[in-house]
């Protein structure tokens, strides 16, 4: 009977307990969807790598060397090498220009030749990525003009045998006594002739002036006497017993001093003695 009068309260008892909750729910947000996951690389295919940049020093430096004569006109054809921490040749071009690239930073040596200009070497440092060098070649100047051919050489005939002379021995002082001059200026007296040579006694009263012998040497030696010699521009006072040698094309002046004449042996050499036989 009691639970005839509690079945249908049941109901009414759910309804109501349920009226006592809240009467708004707080709106939910729905969670984000996951990013889709990579696509799987096909079977067989291997992965890409990812690029990378290249550092900046690794591009290497270039060289752009232009060679002009002095006229500024361009030079081609010159032969050009590179000597460095990299070498390199190359020749110029129409426009006279060659470019060298992938060389490094550093000193370098670089040499031009070319036919016909003066050979050239210019030293240049490359810091940059880029570097010009303008060269100048010189025209080579022209080859000397050859010499004129000498002549044959002839055979100058051979000299004929020159007279051997007579021998002979002399006193001077006597042979002047004997032929001692008068009131002549100069007396000249051949006292030895031979081939090679000509022996005088010189007697001096008045001056020699300006003597000289082109093809010959003379000996000139004092026997007696005194006198003022002047030779090649030098003067001096010469007495008995001086030797004076006068080499040939040398001028040279004689004066006594004194009341007495000069007496003088003179020897001639070089030419062959008139008289000698």
């Amino acid at each position: 009977m009691i639970l005839a009068v509690l079945r249908p309260a049941l109901p009414l008892v759910l309804v109501l307990f349920m009226g006592f909750g809240p009467c708004e729910t707080e709106a939910q947000t729905p969670p984000s969807a996951p990013p889709p996951a990579p696509a799987a690389p096909a079977a067989g295919t291997p992965p890409k790598p990812a690029a990378r940049r290249a550092p900046s020093g690794s591009i290497r430096p270039a060289l752009t060397v232009e060679v002009t004569d002095p006229a500024g006109a361009a030079v081609p054809s010159v032969s050009v090498h590179v000597d460095g921490a990299v070498e390199r040749s190359g020749r110029t071009g129409e426009d006279g220009v060659v470019r060298f690239t992938g060389l490094r930073s550093g000193a370098y040596r670089l040499r031009f030749e070319r036919e016909g200009f003066v050979r050239l070497e210019r030293d240049v440092t490359l810091s940059t990525r880029q570097a010009t060098v303008d060269v100048v070649l010189t025209p080579a100047p022209p080859p000397p003009a050859a010499a004129p051919a000498a002549p044959p050489a002839t055979t100058a005939p051979a000299e004929a045998p020159r007279p051997v002379g007579e021998p002979r021995a002399l006193e001077v002082p006597a042979f002047v006594e004997q032929n001692f001059l008068a009131r002549e200026p100069q007396k000249t007296s051949v006292v030895g002739c031979t081939g090679y040579a000509t022996s005088r006694v010189l007697q001096v009263r008045d001056p020699l002036r300006d003597q000289r012998l082109e093809d010959a040497d003379e000996t000139l030696y004092v026997v007696a006497g005194e006198a003022e010699l002047n030779m090649a521009g030098r003067a001096g006072v010469i007495e008995a017993g001086t030797l004076v040698v006068v080499p040939r094309g040398t001028t040279y002046s004689l004066s006594r001093k004194g009341r007495n004449p000069v007496v003088l042996l003179s020897v001639v050499s070089g030419p062959p003695c008139p008289g000698a036989k």
